[in-house]
């Protein structure tokens, strides 16, 4: 079998191996994943670790230690939130641009670097551009055992890495697994949030060009709506979109 961050089981046991620094590996000990760095009781947890979270080449990934986020958000927490990792950190300060959170190993990648939310000459008119945005989802486990999801978090950015909307939400249900690992979420922070309908209603105006957020070009006007799993995530805010 192989991972979605093109690792094979065998390759990942022997990472495990390194890891602890052991050429056998008994059940007692925890197995981590290449990707995310995190650890899981034996093979068969780690296999559905894979199955559930999808790795791939698309991650937001960490440029200095390599490890997969479940989004940039997380990425950025990461690298210069509250609690960074310390190594990390210290080589983006040096040298990261603050923008696509990318890490540069000498002077000379940082200067060649093009960064993709850079402003051109003339983009701010967006002359035949249809307005778009990427629109992310982060849920919280509901329903009798957490398997079912709830969304939790809403996060939009537009086509030059604005951020127009970035909110928890109030699933309005019983909350039995947080998943805080990847989301971040904790009862407080749901506790204290908008509810989705309003969270809906807000994303309906940034779609169809009426919020506050919205650049002057582009009022009025369907944006187009990118991201992973979008018509899953739209789904869950209930709804249904054609731009």
């Amino acid at each position: 079998m192989e991972s979605a961050c093109g690792a094979t089981v065998a390759e990942i046991k022997q990472y495990g191996d390194g890891v602890m620094g052991k050429s056998m590996v008994s059940r007692s000990v925890k197995k981590p994943c290449a990707c995310c760095h995190k650890f899981f009781a034996d093979d068969a947890a780690l296999e559905a670790h894979w199955e559930l979270v999808q790795h791939s080449a698309h991650d937001a990934v960490c440029a200095s230690c390599g490890r997969h986020f479940p989004s940039y958000d997380t990425l950025r927490q990461h690298l210069i939130g509250k609690l960074p990792k310390e190594s990390c950190a210290a080589a983006f300060a040096t040298r990261g641009c603050k923008t696509c959170l990318e890490i540069f190993e000498n002077e000379e990648e940082e200067n060649a670097h093009a960064c993709v939310f850079r402003e051109r000459e003339g983009e701010t008119q967006r002359v035949g551009d249809a307005p778009c945005v990427a629109l992310d989802c982060e849920f919280v486990g509901v329903g009798e055992d957490g398997s079912e999801n709830a969304c939790a978090r809403v996060c939009i950015v537009d086509a030059w890495g604005e951020i127009l909307l970035n909110t928890w939400v109030n699933p309005g249900l019983d909350v039995v697994d947080y998943r805080h690992d990847i989301t971040g979420a904790t009862p407080e922070a749901l506790a204290s949030a908008p509810k989705l309908a309003d969270v809906r209603a807000k994303v309906l105006g940034i779609l169809l060009g009426k919020s506050p957020t919205t650049h002057p070009l582009d009022a009025g006007v369907k944006h187009l709506v990118v991201g992973h799993s979008i018509d899953h995530d739209l789904r869950a805010l209930k709804i249904t979109w054609k731009a």
